[in-house]
């Protein structure tokens, strides 16, 4: 089976992802959804093709020691690829992602531009862009980080495994290093970083009290720190954050977090309602005096209120992005009660507004 021809049918048709494994056909990721491609099944010396002309004798070594391998790569006239290659039952099996070439701005992404350009625009503190596999986490970053590039001459440097977008400077200086091969490890890079002067530093993700620690320095540092983090809305992520640190040094955390935390974007994709692709829904969290409090004292179960009064601070919980991509008539009703924190709470706020969509002249 040729690994060039499913890469196009990727590009092709605009699929987030394809998935190789012995035994079944190709799979693509459509608009979240896992269509087949053809009818071959793969081999094991399928599998075993791809991954070595993929990973070449450097990676070959990396993943025979480590057992998987994430890593990206360019295929000339198709396109860049995130892979990460693995062991299943014994098999191997590839996870393939596609990577746009340029960099999307944060209005082309729909997303709530003033806020996360407010945030893309500060001098220093922590950012966080969180969300499940495939919400767009990546894409979010590269466009603020893109952002900054086009309006500010600052230096960014970057720690990511793998590099996915590749910038060109325009008033900034970019500095991007791959876990790997610009740098030993995460922990070697994070250790290294603050020598290099980095007005702006982002982390591909915070996976450990470490690295944690380390965003932390760097924002009480002076730096402007964005990260990503794999958790679900904004209460969970502060709580994530402060179960990295033993519960001894819980309330130093907190204090610590209160005060360089700047904003927290959540981030889900839903099915549009027109079947053209998918569109994101964020829940934003923004520092007010109030909720550095919440997180100082440990209140972080009255973040959602806090959240959901700061409408003049540009927040907004997922229930109230979700009324407003429904009200609008972006998502369907089915769809954005699927993805809501509180179904309920949601079923109340559009029974408001149904009548105006569903009776017809």
């Amino acid at each position: 089976m040729d690994l060039d021809r499913l890469l196009r049918a990727m590009v092709e048709q605009e699929a987030s992802d394809l998935f190789l494994k012995v035994g079944l056909q190709p799979f693509l990721r459509l608009h979240g959804k896992l269509i087949p491609v053809g009818e071959q099944l793969l081999s094991p010396d399928d599998l075993a093709g791809f991954a070595n002309e993929l990973m070449g004798p450097d990676g070959r070594q990396r993943f025979h020691a480590e057992r998987e391998l994430n890593f990206a790569f360019d295929r000339p006239g198709i396109g860049r690829f995130r892979a990460n290659v693995l062991w299943q039952r014994g098999n191997l099996a590839l996870v393939i992602r596609r990577i746009q070439r340029s960099v999307a701005g944060l209005r082309e992404l729909n997303l709530p531009v003033e806020v996360l350009s407010r945030l893309a625009n500060e001098l220093h503190g922590l950012v966080l862009i969180t969300g499940p596999t495939g919400s767009g986490k990546s894409t979010t970053a590269a466009a603020m980080l893109e952002q900054i590039n086009q309006t500010t001459p600052r230096h960014i440097v970057t720690l990511e495994d793998p590099i996915e977008f590749q910038f060109e400077e325009a008033q900034a200086v970019i500095n991007q290093r791959e876990v790997g091969s610009d740098t030993r490890s995460f922990s070697e890079g994070l250790r290294n970083v603050l020598r290099q002067s980095p007005d702006v530093l982002f982390l591909s993700d915070i996976r450990d009290r470490e690295t944690m620690d380390a965003a932390l320095l760097a924002a009480e540092a002076g730096q402007l720190v964005i990260s990503c983090i794999h958790t679900t809305n904004a209460v969970t992520t502060v709580e994530r954050l402060i179960a990295f640190f033993p519960a001894s040094q819980h309330a130093l955390v907190r204090l610590r977090l209160s005060l360089v935390l700047r904003g927290i974007v959540c981030l889900r994709l839903l099915s549009r309602s027109d079947g053209a692709g998918r569109i994101p829904v964020c829940e934003l969290l923004t520092v007010t005096p109030t909720v550095r409090e919440l997180i100082r004292e440990g209140r972080t179960e009255q973040l959602p209120s806090a959240i959901q009064d700061g409408a003049m601070f540009g927040m907004q919980t997922f229930t109230q992005a979700l009324y407003q991509r429904y009200r609008q008539g972006e998502v369907d009703l089915e769809e954005a009660l699927r993805y809501a924190d509180s179904p309920e709470e949601l079923q109340l706020a559009i029974r408001e507004i149904r009548p105006t969509r569903d009776v017809q002249p």
